[in-house]
């Protein structure tokens, strides 16, 4: 009887691994296309590049920034 058990948890598990694994891919693929998809539509639309992809007319890719005072003071001290 111990052995007819010991079957079927294996089988179980070997069936709860299978559908872990489809719904993991299932529910990623459609959270991605219901988060990114629009997201990056709206964002698209707005006209917004927050990644810098599109191509610029600079001859260098370095961005000019103003330094911050607190950020030194930080990094001065930092405890």
């Amino acid at each position: 009887m111990k052995s007819v058990f010991r079957f079927l948890f294996r089988k179980w598990k070997q069936l709860a691994h299978v559908l872990g694994v489809v719904n993991t891919h299932v529910l990623l693929f459609v959270a991605y296309w219901l988060v990114f998809g629009p997201a990056a539509l709206v964002l698209r639309l707005l006209g917004k590049d927050y990644l810098r992809l599109r191509e610029r007319s600079a001859n260098t890719y370095w961005l000019p920034r103003e330094p911050d005072p607190e950020d030194l003071d930080r990094a001065r001290y930092p405890f």
